[in-house]
């Protein structure tokens, strides 16, 4: 009997184990709006190394603000390969987070596509009305229209720069699994802001006031041409209920995106109206 059972056992472990060695690990793409040589970056590679098979394909230099352009479309794309990181291929891409998210998917992921692509770690939060124009969350929903689940992870503002991405890239890692693991269930697009010190997580909306634009300045000026930046301070008070307000108060804010604008009940509105309804008269 005792035979029997241990026989049994080996058999169970042995299927197990060759079940493990025949399912290929988790393939990420890891790009950012920061830079591809960036610490957020570095970060998300530490934490994702060990569960998963990770390429990193981001711009070449800082390109934040930039949301989902793409400039692919107007002229081709220099890539440069850099040396291997820890056994990381990277890929420094001479144009857009998106642009690096295009460039990731159909020519790294050419020969074994990629599971999930991880957005981050961005310097600086991306709640509120920071969402349509950051370059992290812009790279995340190119991924989605390309068909491939994404996260978007952002690291809460710190004016010091003294930023310590070890807490959002360990959540990022434990996210990744959790969210694979519940497969179609899952949602496509999700949006991550990390505070330093997290007292918990919070499932909220993306909503409120992240940034305001105060003032335009100008630079200096030559020969005709005028060179300007843009002054911004935090937002007000966050929208209770909401991720700007959660990050305030020290929690790590989970936001499921969609990634179209629509605003169906809008829509619906205006199809009642005749006069918009109707065409114009020849």
């Amino acid at each position: 009997m005792l035979r029997s059972t241990i026989g049994a056992l080996v058999l169970v472990m042995t299927g197990t184990a060759a079940s493990a060695q025949t399912e290929p690990p988790l393939r990420i793409l890891i790009t950012n709006d920061d830079g591809v040589s960036s610490a957020g970056i570095a970060a998300l590679v530490t934490a994702l190394h060990p569960i998963a098979d990770v390429v990193v394909a981001a711009p070449a230099e800082d390109n934040s603000g930039q949301s989902q352009s793409i400039t692919l479309f107007a002229r081709p794309l220099k890539v440069d390969s850099l040396p291997a990181s820890g056994g990381v291929p990277h890929y420094a891409v001479h144009g857009t987070p998106a642009d690096s998210v295009v460039f990731g998917l159909l020519e790294t992921g050419k020969e074994r596509p990629f599971d999930m692509v991880i957005s981050g770690i961005n310097k600086g939060e991306n709640v509120g009305d920071a969402v349509p124009v950051s370059g992290t969350i812009g790279a995340a929903r190119q991924a989605v229209m390309m068909g491939v689940p994404a996260i978007a992870v952002s690291q809460q503002y710190r004016r010091d720069g003294g930023y310590d991405f070890r807490l959002a890239a360990r959540y990022t890692a434990q996210l990744v699994q959790q969210l694979h693991r519940m497969g179609k269930a899952a949602p496509r697009l999700v949006n991550v802001n990390v505070p330093t010190e997290a007292k918990g997580v919070r499932f909220v909306p993306a909503a409120g006031s992240s940034f305001a634009i105060t003032t335009l300045r100008k630079m200096g000026e030559e020969g005709g041409s005028a060179s300007y930046r843009v002054d911004f301070k935090p937002g007000a008070a966050g929208t209770p209920g909401a991720d700007t307000a959660a990050l305030a108060a020290g929690y790590i804010t989970v936001s499921a995106l969609i990634p179209y604008a629509n605003d169906t009940a809008a829509t619906r509105s205006l199809e009642k109206v005749k006069a918009i309804r109707a065409l114009p008269a020849r």
